[in-house]
């Protein structure tokens, strides 16, 4: 039986109907959560309380570190920025034990949510993306690849790597050249000899050659050794080179801490031999230009939030009882450009760790 034009008009109508029905429901909701919902006393912009698509689109745009810094500017060191319950948190230490520190036993924290993080290619997690009682095991094992005797172990084959990527850099002296890709090059080579190995291979290796996988390997009979492919899916964790490329532009953009940088290395080491781990810790003005650049302000390794979910109950942050359920994270950019934390929040200051005034007031 065919459908007459009035059925037709009818099966539109309710169709028209329904979805009308459906969007008005949602903006009620968007609306509701906005001024009603259970963060409500916390601040932020209304557009963003009221539906999650600000976030994304500021996501997809790239502009999260320009945008958050600026609402914690505007609001405060907490911040309301979806309509989903998510707070950015911008406090500094106190805020980062609350969200991310260990707490008494019986007293829940904050745990990572599946969805917020994106899983290495393997599928398994590493240590970045575990649950943390997984997390917590990856960690101890892990943690004996940094040990000071470890670094000094893998010293040589480190010195050897850092020689030629400063004889490439010397061969073109004359030349403009992209620091990020020769960084990029180099960490991948130290740690590609130190990690990957390949993994395969090194898993397979029974001599004496050490790296990183040396202390784990020697664990791999324990309660706590990592599985097969958790070895996969730490390997990559190691690399990185956008903090030290990060760091050499704002010396750049800084003669005067550069030269000063540069006055304290060649004051020190008679050559390059004489440069070592050790020694190179015992230089004061490098280590604050490391602290400001590399580590921590100007280039942190992970600028944005590590978001948590608040446990069943609710839990306490900052002297606030935060609803169960609500995202929240230290946004870690926004936390080192606050004007009330450091001044000249925007400026590369090195000086502002050995004690000058404009360390702030954290």
């Amino acid at each position: 039986m065919f459908d007459t034009p009035s059925n037709l008009l009818l099966n539109r109508t309710g169709h028209l109907g329904i979805t009308a029905t459906y969007v008005g429901f949602n903006i009620v909701r968007s609306l509701h959560e906005a001024y009603f919902g259970p963060p409500f006393k916390f601040p932020g912009p209304k557009l963003r309380a009221s539906s999650k698509w600000p976030s994304i689109i500021t996501v997809m745009r790239g502009s999260e570190g320009v945008e958050l810094p600026a609402l914690h500017e505007q609001y405060g060191p907490v911040v309301r920025i979806t309509g989903q319950k998510e707070l950015s948190y911008a406090g500094g230490a106190a805020s980062w034990r609350c969200v991310y520190g260990f707490r008494k036993s019986g007293d829940a924290r904050p745990a990572k949510l599946e969805k917020d993080y994106a899983k290495p290619p393997n599928r398994v997690d590493g240590i970045f993306t575990a649950g943390d009682a997984n997390h917590g095991r990856q960690r101890k094992t892990l943690s004996h690849s940094f040990a000071d005797k470890t670094l000094k172990d893998l010293e040589p084959m480190l010195k050897l790597w850092v020689g030629k990527l400063t004889d490439r850099i010397a061969d073109k002296s004359c030349e403009e050249i992209d620091m990020l890709r020769y960084y990029n090059c180099t960490t991948f080579d130290i740690m590609g000899d130190l990690t990957f190995g390949e993994v395969d291979r090194r898993l397979a290796r029974t001599d004496e050659r050490r790296d990183l996988w040396t202390k784990i390997l020697a664990e791999s009979n324990t309660p706590e050794a990592l599985t097969y492919d958790e070895y996969h899916s730490n390997a990559s964790i190691f690399i990185t080179a956008a903090a030290l490329a990060g760091t050499i532009y704002w010396l750049l953009r800084n003669p005067d801490c550069l030269n000063k940088l540069t006055s304290e290395i060649c004051d020190a080491f008679a050559n390059a031999a004489e440069i070592t781990l050790d020694s190179a810790q015992r230089l004061q003005y490098l280590q604050a230009v490391l602290q400001e650049g590399l580590t921590l302000r100007m280039c942190p390794s992970v600028p944005a939030k590590l978001p948590r979910k608040v446990p069943a109950g609710g839990t306490m942050i900052d002297g606030e009882l935060i609803p169960e359920h609500t995202s929240v994270g230290v946004h870690q950019f926004s936390t080192y450009r606050l004007e009330s934390k450091f001044d000249d929040a925007y400026e590369f200051h090195p000086e502002r760790w050995l004690g000058d005034e404009r360390a702030g007031g954290d």
